[in-house]
Formats: C-alpha cells, structure tokens, sequence
C-alpha cells in the first residue's frame, strides 16, 4: 500500500508546497516559472478560459468571436456543451477552489494505477507521475485533466457486469461531449457480444447525436477557432515531424510527404507484426485485468490523438495508463527489453519540455528554429512519439485480439 500510495503522495506534497509559494510566497512563485521557461501565468489558466467563456456567453457575448471575460482574450475552442452550464459556473471566485479540487481529485485519481514490481518499475511510473507534463495539466487545470479524472474512475467498472460497463461507456460518452477525442473510447465495444456492442453502440450514437446535433454550427465555429501551433513548440502528433522536416528544407514538398507516407506505413507494419505474435499474444492473454483495461484505455486515447491531430503536452498525462501494463510485460520473456524501453521513452517524452526549456537557455533559439542541440532534442521526440505509439497501437490489436467477449 505505500508503494501504491507514493506517487500520489509525492505529487501531492509538490503541490502542496506550489500552492503554499502561491499564496505566501509573494513573488516566489511567479519566479519559479519564469526560471523554468514558463510566462508569469496564474494558476488553473485553462479552466479560467471554460469559465470565463461560460460567463460572456450567459452575458450575451459571441464567444466564438471575442471573450472579454478571459484574461488573455482567448475564445471559446471547447465543446458548445460548456456553455450551457449554469452562469453561476462562470464566476471569477469559484476558479482557485475548482483548481485545486481538479488538481486534488486527479493525484486521487492515479491510485487506480498497479504499482510495477521491481524498482526500476516503480521508479520509471513515480518519474511519470511527477513529471513536468503532469505537473503542467494540473496547473493548467485543462479539461484534460477532468477526463484523466473520469477515466481513471471508469477503467474499474470495465471489470464488472454489464451495468457497470455501461456505466463505464456512459462516462467515456459524456468525456466526448464535452472535449469530442474521448469518443474514441466508444471504440472499445467492440470487446463486447455483439448484441450488446450494438445495443450499446446505437444508445451512445444517440444521445450523441441529441446533444450534438442541435450544436453543430457552433461545433464548426469552436474547431475553426483551434490554432495550430508551430512544428518545433511542445505540441506532439503524428504531422510534428514532416511538418519540421518541410520547414527545415523549404521548396522540397515532396521529402515531407514521402516522409510521412514512409512513417505511416512503417508503424502500421510494426504495429500488426507486434500484434499478430504468437509468444507476445499468450504474454497479453495472462496480463492482468487492471492493467489491460488500463493499457486499452490509455493507449486507444494516445494513439487516436496522435492520429487525428495536434495536442499540447500536458496531454500526455494520459501516458499514466499504459506503464503499468508496459512494466508488467518488461518482466517476461517475451520482447522484454523493448517493453522495458518503450516505458523508458514515455518518461523521457514525459520530461522532455523541462529538459528542452533548459537546452533552449544553454543554446538559444537561431530565429525560427530551435539551435543545433535543440534540434537534435526536436528530432529524439518526435522519433520517440512514433515508436511509442507505434507499440501501443500494436498492444491495443493484441488485447483485442486474445480477449474473449465480455
């Protein structure tokens, strides 16, 4: 029980002293961040821009066009399903509290997670735990954070009857609609009998449906509002890499695209070779129920992210759930050492903007990108996230594969 505990209470003393420098500490805490690359923002900025955008709106403001009510003027990109939460949800007082309940419910949250055997185990998911992504979604308050929250909660019901799992789908269901990527996790029906997979399937599409149907010009206007941000900043997906490549040899279209095309089929070709193993099928077959419904989870989220578009690092805390499957599978005898670095590069990936914020200050940027180190740091990432993803892809095949319906 105190190695379960540990991240969380490490975690917890972290933010435990963060808010104490915040609310004493006078200018400390505001220091710290800028010592560690990151703009003098206050805490929770990201729930702030879902609350302030609740407030303009119940004030009659075009939320889509212009926020007044957000500090940085950032309009609304979120669901329109937020906007009709009560105004009272709105108010500029209620932020700090809902913070830190966010923040507070998530380090809870990370008990759902088994604690590997062995202490390069247990050291690998305690650096993840506590890593500077995890740390970011936290301070931002993102709504990712809710999700990681409600996920987490939902990955126990996956282990009992049919209203449980219902009830599981439901949350996965109601993630989507306030953030759309959550709805991938519907996916995992297929895991179910086939009447059930259909019966549940067509009660999820729709109330889907009912909720978003009504909504979908404002759906349109909120996705046209996201900006995508520059190949060599902290975001992460699966176009990072050609879209660097394009910059770093301009006129030569045709290199990224080939580039992509290659990364494409390359991972596809991993994933179901890794998948369609024999040995790796009978290791996953033996994995324990908690972990594999954590592996699904996590990795369904990661590489449906990764696919479909770009995510700022704070993302990755969903990266959580898929290591103590990963850990598990690194103490076999089937592609052990691969499992054992495919975890090493999550935590790697993980802190990975703390270590490129201090390579920027020892080598700064040369205009629009990144100093020769800094490079070489961009390049190791976005390798890393396609061989990651690349493996993750090929568990989910595989669980799928060997587990029997539900």
């Amino acid at each position: 029980m105190r190695r379960r505990v540990l991240p969380s209470l490490v975690l917890l003393g972290g933010f435990a002293a963060a808010a104490g420098l915040y609310a004493w500490g006078g200018d400390t805490y505001f220091a710290l961040r800028q010592a560690a690359g990151l703009k003098p923002f206050p805490p929770f900025l990201d729930l702030h821009n879902v609350m302030a955008a609740v407030a303009c709106w119940h004030d009659g403001v075009d939320v889509y066009v212009t926020n007044p009510c957000d500090a940085l003027g950032r309009v609304h990109v979120y669901s329109p399903v937020w906007l009709r939460l009560p105004a009272w949800f709105g108010q500029p007082g209620l932020t700090l509290m809902l913070g830190v309940a966010l923040a507070l419910a998530a380090i809870a949250a990370m008990l759902v997670l088994p604690v590997p055997d062995g202490r390069i185990g247990r050291g690998l998911l305690l650096a993840a735990a506590v890593s500077p992504d995890t740390v970011f979604a936290l301070e931002r308050a993102n709504v990712d954070v809710l999700i990681f929250i409600v996920v987490a909660a939902a990955v126990p019901l996956l282990a009992g009857g049919m209203a449980a799992r219902a009830v599981a789908y439901g949350l996965f269901l109601a993630m989507g609609l306030l953030k759309f990527y959550p709805l991938v996790l519907l996916g995992l029906l297929v895991r179910e009998r086939p009447r059930a997979a259909l019966l549940l399937g067509l009660a999820a599409a729709a109330l889907a449906a009912l909720a978003l149907l009504p909504l979908a010009g404002e759906i349109a206007r909120a996705l046209a509002n996201i900006l995508l941000l520059p190949a060599f900043s902290g975001t992460f997906g699966a176009h990072q890499l050609p879209q660097g490549v394009a910059l770093l040899l301009p006129g030569q279209m045709l290199v990224p695209v080939l580039l992509g095309a290659a990364l494409g089929a390359m991972a596809l070709a991993g994933a179901v070779r890794l998948a369609a193993d024999a040995a790796l099928g009978e290791a996953l077959g033996g994995l324990p129920r908690r972990h594999a419904d954590l592996l699904l989870v996590g990795a369904v989220l990661m590489v449906g992210c990764f696919v479909a578009g770009e995510s700022v690092e704070y993302r990755a805390i969903f990266l959580l759930l898929v290591l103590p499957a990963l850990l598990h599978l690194a103490r076999g005898k089937v592609l052990a050492r691969g499992f054992m670095a495919t975890a090493a590069g999550i935590v790697w990936l993980m802190w990975d903007p703390l270590v490129r914020r201090v390579v920027a200050r020892l080598a700064p940027a040369a205009g629009d990108f990144p100093a020769l180190p800094g490079l070489a740091l961009w390049t190791l990432r976005e390798v890393l996230w396609w061989g990651v993803m690349t493996v993750l892809a090929g568990l989910v095949a595989g669980v799928l594969r060997q587990r029997r319906p539900l």
